[in-house]
């Protein structure tokens, strides 16, 4: 069974291998603001092939992200663009994340 440090520690080893901001602090990883969790899905992509340009439009604007709708748009976004590009299914309960809830989870999903 794996314990919430050793799940921080995880999440941000393999977070640091492949972005270098947002500063990912275990007060931010233990429960994730929803800014943070935009900052770091977008740093991924920058950092990646995941090509989230590709489903994202206004989304890129954190100014257009603000209001719970528009937060659970662009997860649900982010996650089934990940689900596909990836061949694999994501456990995720969206509105919980948006809550800073299903902690574990989420960084799972980082």
């Amino acid at each position: 069974m794996m314990t919430a440090t050793s799940d921080l520690h995880d999440t941000r080893e393999a977070l640091s291998k492949l972005i270098s901001k947002p500063n990912c602090t275990d007060k931010l990883l233990a429960r994730p603001p929803f800014r943070f969790l935009f900052d770091v899905i977008l740093a991924i992509d920058a950092a990646s092939d995941l090509g989230l340009d590709r489903v994202l439009t206004t989304e890129f604007d954190s100014a257009n992200v603000k209001d719970k709708p528009s937060k659970l748009a662009f997860l649900d976004k982010v996650v089934k663009h990940t689900e596909a590009r990836l061949d694999t299914t994501v456990d995720l309960n969206l509105k919980k994340v948006v809550a800073g809830l299903d902690t574990a989870k989420t960084r799972a999903f980082l």
